[in-house]
């Protein structure tokens, strides 16, 4: 019986496989948000349909990623609510 070494070796041809240093070296993930470097928390909510595609129509336009369009409102709720007028 071959030997196996987890779903990635298994199921991606070895033409495609990173070399083991550069597989050592991968890091799932993104690049943390964070401004020490930590672990960037992810948060999630259940939208609305309606709201979901209009999330992701501004998100197009303005040519970002729904991520991003989502911390951006997030950050400015918070600046408001940090900083009232």
């Amino acid at each position: 019986m071959p030997e196996r070494h987890g779903w990635f070796r298994s199921t991606v041809p070895r033409r495609f496989r990173p070399t083991p240093i550069l597989s050592d070296n991968l890091i799932p993930g993104r690049k943390s948000l964070s401004d020490d470097d930590t672990h960037s928390p992810v948060v999630q909510a259940r939208v609305p349909a309606t709201l979901h595609a209009k999330l992701q129509a501004l998100a197009d336009r303005r040519h970002i990623s729904l991520s991003k369009l989502l911390r951006e409102a997030i950050h400015e709720f918070m600046e408001r609510k940090e900083n009232p007028a």
